[in-house]
């Protein structure tokens, strides 16, 4: 596992667990992050071509996704592209029965702290409707970039 995740301690005694993933996580993968945005994704773009361009380009990279799950589920992921100069978010989803305990902020905190310690900055990309922009915001991620969808964010 990424030497990001070393202490996961509040995690644990909240009974949440963190692994690498599998290749036999990948449909689970891929139907969490379009079950997770497939809202954000309508509201985004009328067109259903449009839309599914979006989900035909999500990928699951083994090698940089964790799976979150507690002793009875699967919870969600975290896809993380660790580069010698930052770190890439490529996605954090939760399945309804993972949000809204603290595990997504939670581990956004853990990433932010360790690349502060390695002087790394930290970026990722956001639907504009998403209402994670507020979590990010609050944690410290500032908008670099925008297009008419999304936003790239970058914390430092």
């Amino acid at each position: 596992m990424c030497n990001i995740f070393n202490n996961l301690d509040t995690l644990l005694k909240m009974g949440i667990h963190l692994r690498p993933s599998m290749t036999q996580d990948k449909d689970f993968v891929l139907n969490l992050s379009k079950e997770t945005m497939k809202g954000f994704v309508q509201d985004t773009w009328e067109d259903t071509c449009a839309q599914e361009e979006y989900f035909d380009k999500l990928a699951f990279h083994e090698e940089n996704t964790y799976i979150i799950y507690d002793e009875k589920q699967l919870l969600g992921r975290i896809s993380l592209l660790v580069r010698d100069e930052d770190i890439f978010i490529d996605g954090i989803h939760l399945a309804e029965q993972g949000r809204g305990k603290g595990i997504g902020t939670y581990l956004l905190s853990t990433v932010i702290t360790e690349a502060k310690k390695e002087n790394k900055s930290i970026s990722l990309k956001v639907l504009k409707n998403n209402p994670a922009n507020k979590l990010y915001s609050k944690l410290g991620f500032k908008i670099e970039e925008e297009t008419l969808e999304r936003y790239t964010m970058k914390c430092a």
